[in-house]
């Protein structure tokens, strides 16, 4: 997540477990642009899936 305040990624463990206590969060300027930057680059690479 990435707002004008803060950015917050939550990554699921190997064992596919998810822990919504274990983020990562940073609130300087530097963070919510890497945040933003992150988002970007897979928003840009990503490709629609259309079935599964």
């Amino acid at each position: 997540m990435v707002t004008d305040r803060f950015t917050s990624l939550s990554l699921f463990y190997k064992n596919g477990t998810f822990d919504p206590r274990n983020d990562l969060v940073g609130f300087d300027a530097l963070a919510i642009k890497w945040g933003d930057d992150l988002f970007k680059h897979y928003k840009e690479n990503s490709v629609e899936i259309k079935n599964l």
